[in-house]
């Protein structure tokens, strides 16, 4: 089985505005308010950073912070079981029909796919489970004694800190970034696009667009 994977194509798939027509970090702090879980001005940060983020200047050691308040003295559990209401509740209805039917056409053509999202790992774990993702990489999340301390863990999966976890995971399941395909939406894309052998910019921010036009790269647009 590991010699197969040496041999099959990597696709990987970012989430938010890719996959679904949705910011999940920005609804899951939506999400958490509502149950009186988030603080009162948590909306209006998640506003703030979400705007960072559209305009490549987001501090990711204060985002994350901020994003991980939430998890601090909860346990996995606690916070998978918090992640799938989320996705019933918020996410599911979001996802694209077009990209639901490329990806499971995909993995029927034996194809090995990985989600890959700057969003944090327990909350990227649903829409993975749902679609039948084989990996998942996500930025991670710190836990000591089987408790998350609300710090990230490792790099935020973002941009370089992306194709540098790309990297990684072709040690251990096979691949290279010219043998891949990645599918993304946003600015902070346009490096992996330029490191794959075959990018696919899918409902591109501008300045993914105009490297899409640039570089003769394929335009998808999902609705």
């Amino acid at each position: 089985m590991q010699r197969q994977d040496h041999q099959r194509q990597v696709y990987f798939w970012d989430m938010d505005h890719t996959i679904i027509n949705n910011d999940c970090d920005v609804s899951w702090k939506e999400f958490l308010h509502a149950r009186g879980v988030a603080p009162a001005n948590a909306l209006d940060l998640a506003d703030k950073y979400y705007q960072d983020y559209l305009n490549n200047t987001l501090d990711q050691d204060e985002f994350m912070d901020f994003q991980l308040a939430e998890f601090k003295g909860k346990t996995e559990e606690q916070m998978l079981e918090l992640s799938h209401q989320h996705f019933n509740d918020v996410v599911k209805q979001k996802i694209y029909p077009e990209a639901e039917r490329m990806i499971r056409e995909q993995m029927k053509e034996g194809k090995l796919l990985c989600l890959i999202t700057a969003t944090n790992s327990v909350i990227a774990y649903a829409l993975k489970e749902y679609l039948g993702f084989e990996h998942l990489i996500a930025s991670g999340l710190e836990m000591r004694d089987g408790i998350y301390t609300g710090k990230r863990s490792g790099k935020y999966c973002l941009g370089q800190g992306k194709v540098e976890l790309m990297q990684d995971f072709f040690l251990e399941n096979g691949g290279s970034l010219n043998s891949s395909a990645y599918y993304g939406d946003s600015s902070a894309d346009v490096v992996i696009m330029e490191a794959v052998g075959k990018p696919f910019a899918v409902n591109p921010a501008p300045k993914l667009l105009a490297a899409a036009e640039l570089n003769n790269w394929p335009i998808l647009s999902f609705k």
